[in-house]
């Protein structure tokens, strides 16, 4: 057979015998096959996924709160005035017989106290905080008529000193109230006495009954208020259900997050040489979604109060996410706008146009719409390659690509296998490599944020003091519409009260 002679440009071309059958059989074979058979350069692999198992594991908060006692101290130093107690006392009337008529005058018993020192907490063995003020006190009485007037000139009232000691340990019952368990006492430093006509009399008895009563009264209305307060219960009420609604996270993809707490629990309230300290825990599982309406349901009312023993503050969460193929295949479609995928062999080249994404069973597949152009231009055809992998997480390197990956079930074409046969390493390697998700510097960014939110954060109220220790993706999971991801975390934080 003659050589195969074509003209291009005006001048005429040779080619060897080898190339003008392999030529002649290609144009054969596109002319006598249907286009689906070669249009199509591998087999497309059905839409089809693993049922997906929705078991999370639930995520634990665990946190310490704080509340230094030198700051409760200040507060309790601003609260309380210098001056305690001063009082006139009530109007009283003593009626004297003098020859035989009723002579009645009117006179008052009152007296002052004032605090002489600062406050005091110190913490007990037995669980309790002691509050201690230094007082001084002084009766006072006085009269309008001459006779009372008479007689308190001879009686001159001495100034007593005394230190007031309440003993409290506050508690949290089932109901989220918080109660007062309390105990007074006085500790005399200067009884209180009075002098009679240069003769000192002991009234401490007296006095004391008195003031004892009025500690007692004091403490049992603070603790009836104490009990009728819903404040805490409001409070927790409020977190409880705020944590119930869903949230849309920052980040590249449409993402929104919901818990679903399953039990908040408090420890018995513990106090130190520093701080009074009480241990709390959240357990929730949280969700993720595209939609915040797949989120949206009744949420639960608040549980019971449940005591758990102390524990080390620790944060362990894991959250799902869900990154939708559409968003996954667009990441990778502008990354084509800026570095377009082109492999050549010779006068042979494909490149890849555009990348579709959508799962198969436990992997995925890459639908890359190609063309394909060689042999002096005489051979250019558009079609779709199909490849897939499974999707593994190297978090050594912060990064999500394809692994155990492979072309879908070679057609019998010659225009299918001169493609593959000249390129079907650069294909491959090309079009694993576009997978490639790298989140190594979203990751270090937000390890970074959440550790300085951690160690720096600080409103009016609370200062938190944290760290978090580690992100692992630890599953990878391709479902119907979105491929999922397990992400685990784990680090503390303690709660320290600034303003009370």
């Amino acid at each position: 057979m003659a050589p195969f002679l074509y003209v291009k440009h005006g001048f005429v071309m040779s080619i060897p015998r080898t190339v003008s059958l392999l030529l002649f059989a290609l144009f054969l074979s596109a002319c006598s096959k249907p286009k689906s058979e070669y249009q199509n350069l591998s087999e497309k692999p059905p839409l089809s996924v693993i049922p997906y198992n929705n078991t999370i594991s639930e995520s634990v908060i665990q946190t310490r709160l704080s509340i230094p006692l030198d700051r409760l101290q200040e507060r309790l130093e601003a609260d309380l005035p210098q001056s305690l107690y001063n009082d006139p006392g009530k109007i009283k009337q003593k009626c004297i017989r003098i020859f035989g008529k009723d002579l009645c005058e009117t006179y008052q018993v009152g007296g002052w106290a004032q605090r002489t020192g600062p406050i005091r907490l110190i913490p007990l063995n037995n669980g309790f905080l002691r509050l201690t003020i230094p007082v001084q006190y002084k009766l006072k009485v006085q009269g309008k008529g001459k006779i009372v007037k008479e007689l308190l000139r001879n009686i001159d009232f001495k100034t007593a000193s005394f230190t007031v000691i309440a003993d409290l340990q506050p508690r949290v019952n089932r109901n989220w109230q918080l109660q007062l368990a309390a105990k007074s006492s006085i500790q005399w430093n200067e009884s209180p006495r009075v002098n009679v006509l240069g003769v000192d009399i002991d009234i401490q008895r007296k006095i004391e009954q008195t003031i004892q009563k009025a500690l007692n009264k004091a403490l049992i209305k603070q603790q009836q208020k104490m009990a009728q307060d819903n404040r805490l219960r409001q409070r927790i009420e409020s977190f409880w259900f705020t944590l119930q609604q869903p949230r849309k996270l920052k980040g590249p993809f449409t993402l929104w997050l919901k818990a679903n707490p399953l039990g908040i629990s408090v420890s018995t309230i513990r106090i130190d040489s520093n701080a009074i300290q009480v241990d709390l825990s959240l357990r929730t599982t949280l969700t993720t979604s595209g939609n915040s309406n797949n989120l949206t349901n009744q949420p639960k009312p608040l549980p019971l109060l449940t005591d758990r023993t102390p524990a080390s503050p620790a944060i362990r969460i894991s959250l799902p996410l869900a990154i939708a193929y559409d968003d996954l295949a667009a990441s990778l479609q502008k990354r084509l706008e800026n570095k377009p995928l082109e492999f050549k062999q010779g006068k042979t080249s494909i490149s890849v146009n555009s990348i579709a994404i959508y799962p198969n069973n436990d992997r995925l597949v890459l639908a890359a719409k190609v063309r394909l152009s060689g042999l002096a231009d005489l051979l250019t055809s558009d079609g779709e390659i199909y490849i897939s992998g499974k999707p593994i997480i190297d978090n050594q390197k912060k990064v999500l690509q394809l692994t155990e990956v492979a072309f879908s079930r070679q057609l019998d074409s010659v225009f299918w296998n001169t493609a593959t046969n000249l390129l079907h390493d650069q294909l491959l390697s090309g079009l694993q490599s576009a997978l490639v998700y790298d989140f190594s510097q979203r990751y270090e960014e937000l390890h970074q944020s959440i550790n300085q939110q951690l160690q720096s954060q600080k409103n009016e109220k609370i200062k938190l003091n944290g760290q978090l220790y580690g992100l692992q993706i630890k599953q990878v999971q391709p479902d119907l519409e979105a491929l999922r991801l397990i992400l685990e975390a784990q680090g503390e934080v303690n709660l320290e009260m600034t303003n009370l």
